[in-house]
């Protein structure tokens, strides 16, 4: 009986790790205007927004291609390994941040290279 039991443990188990959804995709972005909240410390979402060029909010497009208010025109950004994301604009450079999708309509950016430290959590306005 206790294998049996450890079975269904061991199935269950197999069956949430399935299930769990670490990729991000375009798809997942497009939609409404991602302002920025928070700060992301950790686990949790706390003071003020540290995103840098993103403060004011980002637009994702189709084809690579994301609206920055606080430069008022299209940066390009890509999708690499599933879990960071790379934004260059020729005139400002080129930033890149690994991105946690929380929910549908948050998500969380923690800096890397010339980003680290920086750290924001956005939230999806439609």
């Amino acid at each position: 009986m206790r294998c049996i039991k450890y079975c269904w443990l061991f199935f269950i188990f197999i069956i949430l790790v399935g299930c769990s959804r670490d990729e991000i995709t375009e798809e997942d972005l497009i939609g409404g205007k991602w302002e920025s909240t928070a700060e992301f410390d950790g686990n949790k979402a706390v003071g003020e927004p540290d995103c840098h060029l993103f403060d004011k909010g980002l637009e994702f497009k189709r084809d690579g291609a994301v609206y920055v208010d606080f430069h008022e025109r299209d940066f390009e950004y890509w999708i690499r390994d599933k879990q960071e994301i790379n934004f260059n604009d020729s005139s400002v450079g080129r930033f890149m941040y690994e991105i946690e999708m929380i929910n549908e309509d948050e998500l969380e950016l923690t800096g890397i290279g010339l980003e680290e430290g920086r750290a924001c959590h956005l939230e999806r306005q439609y």
